[in-house]
């Protein structure tokens, strides 16, 4: 599903957003002292929108792919759950992507919402850069560039900020300004572990844990030419790896397709 019609308005005062920063993700709720969430610098990077009515939780996240989008992604909703923002039922959940956004990348989020078991993401496609705002009731509009204001900052503290992104090794919630790096996840623990490298040849694959009296027969009935299928171990406990490796690099997207699809079906029987 796409969703389209969107309409465009000038960017409400700054002191009324919580700006989402790139490599990073923010929420609102009724304790939150803001009117809107934003981000306004999506191009290769890949946002995701989440809403939870019930919690009166809405959730964006500027995802650009560093240790993985799938990992990114998995990253930002695990947090929201641990800190009791939300069970995971979200109401909307919307995959936002420019037109020069990592094909790849889109692929793998939109595949890693369905392996949670988010059918129905909604695909928002913008123009060459996405600049994105929300209010408070959930209604979507994209922002007017003309009217972006800029955040008091000297020159130096931008090339800093610049530089932070650059180092920064995780999430920063724009609400805590915390980075956070490492996530229980209590619904899919250690879900979508994705593991990818792509130079001449490539590899792609997710682990998937399972319990410790899964029934490794199953397995037999996905195994597809040229994945390979396996039933692990380690100090956690048993997990299935799902992977492809030695692939061309022009492969690579279809690889990620093929994985992921996989996975979903796969976490069903599990």
């Amino acid at each position: 599903m796409v969703k389209k019609n969107i309409p465009t308005i000038r960017e409400p005062p700054l002191e009324e957003i919580l700006r989402v920063t790139q490599r990073g993700f923010g929420y609102l709720t009724p304790e939150v002292d803001k009117t809107y969430i934003e981000t306004i610098g999506l191009g290769p990077c890949i946002g995701v929108y989440v809403r939870d009515v019930d919690r009166q939780l809405q959730a964006l996240a500027h995802i650009d792919g560093y240790r993985g989008y799938g990992n990114q992604t998995n990253l930002f909703l695990a947090y929201l759950i641990n800190k009791g923002l939300t069970d995971g039922n979200f109401d909307d959940v919307l995959l936002l992507r420019s037109q020069q956004a990592d094909k790849r990348g889109a692929d793998e989020i939109y595949s890693t919402l369905k392996i949670r078991g988010y059918r129905d993401t909604e695909i928002v496609d913008g123009n060459w850069v996405i600049r994105v705002i929300f209010d408070k009731d959930g209604n979507m509009y994209w922002v007017d560039p003309k009217t972006i204001q800029a955040e008091k900052r000297s020159d130096v503290k931008w090339k800093l900020f610049g530089l932070e992104i650059m180092v920064r090794d995780g999430l920063k919630c724009e609400n805590t300004g915390e980075i956070v790096k490492d996530q229980f996840d209590p619904l899919y623990p250690g879900l979508a572990r994705t593991f990818h490298t792509v130079k001449e040849y490539g590899c792609y694959g997710i682990r998937i844990p399972v319990k410790e009296d899964f029934d490794p027969r199953i397995l037999d009935e996905f195994k597809q030419e040229g994945l390979s299928l396996s039933l692990e171990e380690c100090e956690h406990g048993k997990y299935i790896t799902i992977a492809r490796y030695g692939y061309p690099a022009s492969e690579d997207r279809q690889v990620i397709i093929q994985v992921n699809d996989l996975a979903a079906k796969l976490v069903e029987k599990v």
